[in-house]
């Protein structure tokens, strides 16, 4: 829960301007990331995992992760002409 905020509604009685307060309730949910450095830079990682994770390591604490190279490739003729790497995707993550 974040707040309860009021909303002001206009509304007419006997034909009048007035204000009323409204009060909401606002229910948005916990996002979790970690941001990883290596030496490739630093990463962003969110993913339902992320909270237990998130939860158990400290800052500055090694890790090992596990990631996949994710590259766009372009064909000539069925021929490998351009490989270009344009993201890691994160896999896990566990304390070194």
């Amino acid at each position: 829960m974040h707040g309860k905020p009021s909303i002001i509604n206009p509304s007419t009685d006997n034909g009048e301007m007035s204000t009323c307060f409204v009060p909401v309730n606002v229910d948005v949910p916990n996002v979790y990331a970690i941001i990883l450095k290596c030496e490739h830079g630093e990463f962003i990682f969110k993913s339902p995992k992320i909270k237990q994770l998130w939860e158990g390591l400290k800052e500055g604490q090694e890790v090992i992760v596990t990631y996949r190279e994710v590259y766009k490739n372009k064909y000539n003729s069925y021929k490998l002409k351009e490989s270009r790497l344009i993201k890691y995707e994160f896999i896990d993550v566990k304390p070194k």
